[in-house]
C-alpha cells in the first residue's frame, strides 16, 4: 500500500511532462504559412525563434511584416499590424 502514493505522483508527473512537451508556438505568415516553433524574441521589426521540431537546431527571422499572428502556446495571440508592410512612393 504505501507504492500507491508514489505510483500516483510518478503518474501525474509523467502526465504533465508529456503535456509541457507538446506545447509549442505558432506563427502564421502573411501567406497563411504555419510555422510550429519556439519564439526565442520579438522585437517590433524581427521575430526570432527555432522550429519545434528542431530546438537545438538553427535560430531563424522572419521580419513582423512578414507575420500575420502568432498563437502562443499558452493561447495568447498576437496580431501583428495589416499596416507593417512596407508602401511604395506613388509619383
Amino acid at each position: 500500500m504505501t507504492y500507491r502514493p508514489k505510483i500516483l505522483v510518478l503518474a501525474i508527473t509523467l502526465t504533465m511532462a508529456t503535456i509541457v512537451s507538446f506545447a509549442q508556438d505558432i506563427i502564421v505568415t502573411r501567406d497563411s504559412k504555419r510555422i510550429e516553433a519556439k519564439i526565442l524574441e520579438v522585437s517590433s521589426s524581427e521575430v526570432k525563434y527555432k522550429e519545434a521540431s528542431n530546438a537545438d537546431g538553427p535560430t531563424f527571422v522572419l521580419n513582423t511584416s512578414e507575420i500575420n499572428t502568432i498563437i502562443y502556446s499558452n493561447g495568447s495571440v498576437k496580431v501583428f499590424d495589416q499596416q507593417a508592410q512596407p508602401h511604395t512612393a506613388v509619383q
